[in-house]
Formats: C-alpha cells, sequence, structure tokens
C-alpha cells in the first residue's frame, strides 16, 4: 500500500489523474486503508470497535477521511500538506 504522505505531491496527482473510476480511487486513498493516524491495524479496529459499541452503530459503518486517513491533507488550499505534529493522533 502507498504510504501517500511520503510521495510528492506530483506522484499523489499522477495517481489521482490515472484513476478512472472514482469509487476505486476512493477506496484506494480514503475507504480501504490504514488510517494514517494509527500504527496498527489492530490498534484501528479496536478503537472503531470501542467507539461503534458507544454510538451502537456497526464498525463498518465508520470511517476516517481526510488527513487522518491518506496521511496527506485532501484541501488544495492546505497545498496537500502531510499530516503534522499538530494534528491529533489516538491514544
Amino acid at each position: 500500500m502507498t504510504d501517500w504522505s511520503k510521495i510528492d505531491i506530483r506522484e499523489f496527482m499522477e495517481v489521482v489523474l490515472e484513476e478512472e473510476h472514482p469509487r476505486v480511487l476512493v477506496g484506494r486513498l480514503i475507504l480501504e486503508r490504514l488510517p494514517y493516524a494509527f500504527d496498527s491495524k489492530a490498534q484501528y479496529l479496536r478503537w472503531r470497535d470501542a467507539l461503534a459499541d458507544g454510538f451502537q452503530v456497526d464498525a463498518r459503518d465508520i470511517v476516517i477521511v481526510g488527513s487522518a486517513a491518506t496521511g496527506r491533507s485532501i484541501n488544495s488550499r492546505k497545498k496537500f500538506g502531510t499530516f503534522h505534529g499538530k494534528s491529533a493522533r489516538p491514544d
């Protein structure tokens, strides 16, 4: 899996522009990946399960988006910047 925070913006945009199917692109970049804010899949799944229990929803309905998911902002006004020290990390 590509670490989107470690490639430059040109490479990132090439991936975005090459993908013909938006659903595949969104899956690759956001929905079907280990969110950048977590160190391991197990940590993410434990967090997601605890949150789902608290809200009494199915854990599969919880999705992390934005820079916490990709490691890079998806906002062009933020110049596609990387997840950084001021970005929150879960305990």
